[in-house]
């Protein structure tokens, strides 16, 4: 029925009011006639309202004639109409005309651009791989392929296995899928088992290889601890790549200095703050509300102007800027020794991987009014297992009787 309505509207249509004493006759003369005639009404006896086409009133006169009904014109509806209106009114016609080209215009391109946030990859450099791949704010959406986007993404970006560009009306959203790590291939080149440190021997589990020493006994840094060649009876000389876990208590000491003058940035408490108003990619900003400053922060935020999931190229920016002063202060020494034994005890962990500090002992030693030394020195607990590759082949020849 809508469809019905909306054609009536565009062909234009005249609604009439027939008054006589023969309206049956006139309504079944009319769909004799083809004459499209609709919404009739009897308003009494000799009375009735109805709708008819402009092409339909036209041919009533003769209708009327013989049947005796007079027809009056109640109103006058349809575009056709309208614009016999609108005509005197110019200012009114090119508004129209401008709102319609400038919707068809806002709807036709990209205005606000999302991308999938359940990866490692960040935002920002997803949104600068899809603007190189030819995607960005105020794109026309008939130049977006997304077979040749998710191309340039997937040639921009080896950590991406798969990549689609959603188009929602005029937003995108770029839905990604990050390449799961292959498995580490353990290596087979021939090689022995080294000391990487000097320590007391607490544990070991050979996996591969030939045992050289034992569990509590002292090795110095670089000493064999597995080897690499194997020879037997049934089998004669084999090279073959040595592979152990060997855990080792250690001696380990760190040592740095720290100053005890240092600078702080901090934020004075003054603000002053800048809007701008961005269409499409023009910008209009406003003079800066506040003072100048020497130093300063920046914060940044930015809203979209958004209908529901309809979005337009207008957004609003407001830049914070925040006064800071840096200053040169000397720190209380023992907030300094405290910094500098967490520094040296992460650092030290950190070399560890998955070993342990055992025992710790800081020494501080003050060198001048404005620096100290902090030494740690520290019994550890970590793999010593060092992979070294043979290089040249050893003969090794078995004694005979």
């Amino acid at each position: 029925m809508a469809i019905l309505d909306i054609l009536n509207f565009s062909r234009g249509y005249v609604s009439v009011k027939a008054t006589g004493e023969h309206l049956e006759r006139f309504i079944n003369m009319c769909t004799c006639e083809n004459i499209n005639i609709w919404n009739v009404k009897s308003r009494g006896l000799s009375t009735l309202t109805a709708c008819v086409s402009v092409k339909g009133f036209f041919l009533l006169k003769n209708i009327c004639r013989k049947t005796g009904t007079k027809i009056h014109i109640i109103s006058k509806k349809g575009l056709p109409f309208l614009s016999l209106r609108l005509r005197k009114r110019i200012g009114l016609l090119i508004g129209f005309a401008v709102f319609v080209l400038a919707s068809f215009w806002l709807f036709s391109h990209i205005w606000y651009i999302d991308v999938d946030t359940s990866t490692s990859i960040p935002s920002e450099e997803l949104l600068s791989q899809l603007e190189l791949a030819g995607v960005e704010k105020g794109t026309p959406l008939r130049q977006i392929d997304p077979n040749k986007v998710q191309a340039r993404l997937l040639n921009l970006n080896p950590r991406l296995v798969w990549a689609w560009p959603h188009v929602r009306g005029n937003s995108l959203y770029l839905e990604v899928r990050e390449k799961v790590s292959v498995p580490e291939i353990l290596p087979t080149n021939p090689c022995n088992i080294v000391a990487s440190h000097s320590g007391l021997i607490t544990s070991m589990l050979v996996k591969e290889g030939r045992h050289v020493v034992t569990e509590d006994m002292y090795v110095s840094e670089g000493q064999l601890l597995v080897g690499g060649i194997m020879d037997s009876v049934a089998m004669g000389v084999r090279y073959v790549h040595a592979d152990a876990e060997i855990w080792a208590t250690t001696e380990e000491s760190l040592s740095e200095t720290f100053s005890l003058i240092t600078s702080e940035t901090n934020r004075t408490g003054n603000n002053s703050v800048r809007y701008t108003l961005k269409f499409g990619n023009l910008p209009i900003s406003t003079p800066l509300i506040g003072k100048s400053f020497a130093a300063y922060e920046t914060e940044d935020t930015e809203s979209t102007f958004h209908i529901g999931s309809v979005y337009f190229p207008i957004s609003l920016i407001k830049t914070e800027y925040m006064e800071t002063l840096t200053e040169t202060v000397v720190c209380p020494q023992e907030q300094i020794e405290q910094e500098a034994q967490q520094y040296l005890e992460t650092l030290l962990q950190n070399s560890l991987k998955n070993g342990m500090i055992l025992e710790k002992r800081f020494d501080i030693q003050k060198l001048d009014d404005k620096t100290i030394s902090v030494t740690l020195n520290a019994v550890c607990s970590r793999q010593i297992a060092l992979a070294e590759p043979i290089e040249e082949e050893i003969n090794i020849g078995r004694e005979t009787d």
